[in-house]
């Protein structure tokens, strides 16, 4: 690095570091950076753990745990909405053999045909091209989680896998199960995608600025299934989910009624409704609650024009 000397500790060097560009971090973008070096370089070693050298990160921030990953890697793809840090990173990445590529726009915008046609527009024009396996990385700011997850099931639909670091309490919510308060949209459409697993606990400590409370780096195994990926993914099937969620106590039929909110597909739905209530040897009276996310898969495509 070139105007940058990096401490034992991480902190340190990280504040140094945002002081010598005049960054602070911003509140308003839920912005805590990870500075301790010894967890940056445990999660570097995740991320490396698969046979695969390309990488798509969420959030640079200031670019320390891009700087070590694009040093071991052939491909780094990372987003980064504030455009403040663009001095900082081609200051910090001037000396790398291999620098990565920063994207300054929102991440919710950006998907894996974008990021491929950027890497290998070389090999586009072959009709048997397909990306390389990539993993996803994002140490996501708590008031964007639920939104830069979904969007992730959307966008990326191909990864071999995603790491996201997140306050501790979101991961009830990706793991909720039926009929428990925390289960909702996010834990059904994740669910379907993919298996929750917890890596690490990750101590306030280990950010800039320190925040409330812990931090869990989750990972997400994607199912075989590509279709059901798909349909994770699927936005329609996202505000689907919302909006019976909003009548999660009422019987399916009650909340479906209001989530779809008109009468001229009313014959469709009580005929799709009883397929599915049949098909699942399940009662009328069954709640949206308690249905597991393969249920409301199957019932959304029931419902389908």
């Amino acid at each position: 690095m070139s105007t940058f000397a990096r401490s034992d500790s991480g902190a340190p060097s990280l504040v140094t570091l945002l002081e010598a560009h005049k960054i602070a971090p911003k509140r308003s973008l839920g912005q805590a950076f990870l500075s301790d070096q010894g967890m940056i370089d445990a999660i570097v070693k995740d991320l490396l753990s698969f046979s695969t050298d390309c990488f798509i990160e969420i959030g640079t921030g200031p670019g320390l745990l891009t700087y070590d990953l694009a040093q071991h890697a052939s491909a780094v793809v990372s987003i980064e909405i504030d455009k403040r840090f663009l001095p900082l990173h081609n200051d910090l990445f001037s000396d790398l053999k291999m620098p990565p590529l920063i994207l300054y726009e929102d991440a919710r915008d950006v998907d894996e045909k974008r990021i491929s046609d950027l890497l290998y527009r070389d090999n586009i024009e072959s009709a048997n091209y397909t990306m390389p396996p990539y993993v996803l990385f994002g140490n996501l700011p708590y008031y964007l989680t639920t939104e830069l997850i979904m969007s992730s099931l959307t966008h990326f639909p191909q990864m071999h896998r995603a790491f996201f670091m997140i306050q501790q309490d979101v991961t009830d919510r990706l793991t909720a199960s039926p009929r428990s308060k925390r289960y909702g949209p996010l834990a059904i459409a994740s669910q379907l995608f993919g298996h929750w697993k917890i890596r690490r606990t990750v101590s306030r400590q280990s950010f800039y600025p320190v925040p409330r409370v812990t931090s869990k780096l989750v990972e997400l195994i994607p199912h075989d299934d590509f279709e059901a990926r798909q349909l994770a993914g699927n936005p329609a099937f996202h505000t689907f989910l919302v909006a019976l969620f909003q009548s999660r106590r009422k019987t399916i039929c009650n909340a479906l009624s209001a989530a779809l909110k008109t009468t001229e597909r009313e014959a469709h739905l009580n005929r799709a409704l009883s397929l599915f209530l049949e098909h699942n040897n399940l009662s009328s009276s069954v709640r949206a609650e308690s249905l597991n996310p393969s249920h409301l898969a199957e019932l959304f495509q029931l419902l389908q024009p």
